[in-house]
């Protein structure tokens, strides 16, 4: 697809054309799918930021202001989408980390 062609169905998504819509999902569905499936292996968590990714960019479409191809600002919205779920993700398990160490220290250890 042309920049042209892009900014043209940015303008038609934008002004409520669900037809425009769903032409850039599908478009560029792959490109996001392929940089997603680089950084993880689960499918599962694949389709999940696939989602998110596209959310977030069609969220923020109206603050494109075509300084860089679509494409490109897709794929940096989900690397964005990426780093934040594993950025939470490794929040997430570090009380647990903390507290399977704790657990496995003997009453002697606590103790000083």
């Amino acid at each position: 697809m042309t920049p042209t062609e892009d900014r043209d169905l940015i303008r038609r998504a934008l002004a409520g054309d669900q037809r425009a819509f769903t032409a850039l999902y599908t478009t560029y569905h792959p490109r996001v799918h392929a940089t997603i499936v680089g950084r993880t292996s689960s499918r599962d968590e694949v389709e999940d930021l696939v989602q998110v990714t596209f959310m977030r960019a069609f969220q923020t479409l109206k603050d494109f202001r075509g300084e860089a191809a679509f494409p490109t600002y897709l794929t940096q919205i989900a690397l964005n989408v990426c780093a934040s779920h594993f950025r939470a993700q490794r929040t997430r398990e570090r009380p647990l980390d903390a507290i399977m160490f704790y657990n496995s220290l003997s009453s002697n250890e606590l103790r000083g």
